[in-house]
């Protein structure tokens, strides 16, 4: 917990009807130890919520400079010079 891949950008999360997307974008393609850490999120945040609800979860690769699209709820974003947000 409390550890995050030097190559994740944005994190963010929004809930389409009982489907709960979360979104992880890196600036290169993650590890399979990256991605075990954003599953370890996505796990705590199902988890507050009934087994009627799915989780999705969707990793992308966006590199700088390029926008990172988001959705909802941001989670997690890191400082990037001169993206302006």
């Amino acid at each position: 917990w409390g550890q995050v891949p030097a190559s994740l950008r944005t994190a963010s999360v929004e809930f389409r009807g009982n489907e709960i997307v979360l979104q992880s974008v890196f600036n290169e393609t993650p590890t399979d130890d990256d991605k075990q850490l954003l599953y370890e999120v996505g796990g705590y945040i199902a988890g507050d919520f009934p087994d009627t609800y799915m989780l999705n979860e969707i990793h992308l690769v966006v590199p700088e400079p390029e926008k990172s699209p988001l959705l909802k709820n941001l989670l997690y974003q890191r400082y990037e010079k001169g993206l302006g947000y």
